[in-house]
């Protein structure tokens, strides 16, 4: 399960970081390649040897279908033992970010899923390819993972969160840069063509044309991409909101957080 809007969870930690106290913003921003790998959230682990499941990126599917409570209560136990707390903070609210965006958007997706028949994937990089476009961005060649940066510096912190091998993590982020940047960018249409094929034949149940970079989007998505719009901009306020509880909830040890009733929600 790849999550093609990597730009869109992007741009959207970007926004809720300039609405977080001054406070917050001096302690995230020297961390600021921590939070923008927190902003994929549990995404980060499907790409981890992504054409066949395994225990790291079937993991990213068991956080991703579980309440956030889940997550949260786990995470609280990490960070206390954790001895670069900046770093694992920046994370933790880069993480928040993503769930408070998927777990906003997915509702409607779905319902839309039902009703126009048109895919997660297919609706989701259309909603990249506008965000993209707002922002000035050529969607065949800008590389959404540039931000991502790998190697144990990183893993280190974030692996204890899922309980995975540091190596292993960074490996996975390795991986994302290397789909999202390079495979899933096809200027001339081989890779597409190929992977179409592979999907016709072999994979039928998969749609891993629909994450390739497009040059003009699905116009039966343009309605739903408008309506994700609104409600992106409409969480960001709960979003800096939870965050700047987080920090406090963290720092106090009160487990009381991660038993608000908004983590009771799913990623998906």
């Amino acid at each position: 399960m790849l999550m093609p809007t990597t730009y869109t969870h992007y741009t959207y930690g970007q926004e809720i970081i300039r609405m977080l106290s001054p406070k917050l913003q001096k302690k995230i921003l020297p961390y600021i390649n921590y939070y923008n790998i927190g902003v994929h959230g549990p995404d980060i682990l499907f790409y981890y040897r992504s054409f066949s499941k395994n225990e790291v990126n079937q993991y990213g599917v068991k956080v991703h279908d579980e309440p956030m409570r889940c997550f949260l209560e786990h995470a609280f136990t990490v960070f206390k033992k954790q001895r670069r707390k900046n770093a694992a903070f920046a994370y933790l609210a880069g993480f928040m970010t993503h769930y408070i965006l998927d777990s906003t958007c997915h509702p409607y997706i779905r319902q839309r899923m039902a009703e126009t028949g048109i895919s997660h994937a297919e609706m989701e990089t259309d909603w990249d390819y506008l965000m993209m476009k707002r922002d000035y961005r050529n969607p065949l060649h800008y590389k959404v993972a540039r931000h991502i940066r790998t190697g144990l510096a990183y893993s280190s912190v974030i692996g204890p969160y899922y309980g995975i091998p540091a190596r292993k993590i960074s490996t996975g982020l390795w991986y994302m840069k290397l789909i999202l940047n390079h495979f899933f960018h096809s200027h001339f249409g081989v890779k597409r063509a190929a992977t179409a094929f592979i999907n016709e034949n072999f994979l039928p149940r998969l749609s891993f044309q629909h994450y390739f970079r497009k040059k003009k989007m699905n116009p039966q998505n343009r309605d739903t991409c408008r309506h994700l719009y609104r409600l992106y901009k409409d969480s960001r306020a709960e979003c800096a909101q939870m965050i700047e509880e987080m920090y406090l909830a963290l720092q106090k040890d009160d487990r009381s957080f991660c038993r608000k009733g908004r983590f009771e929600r799913l990623f998906s």
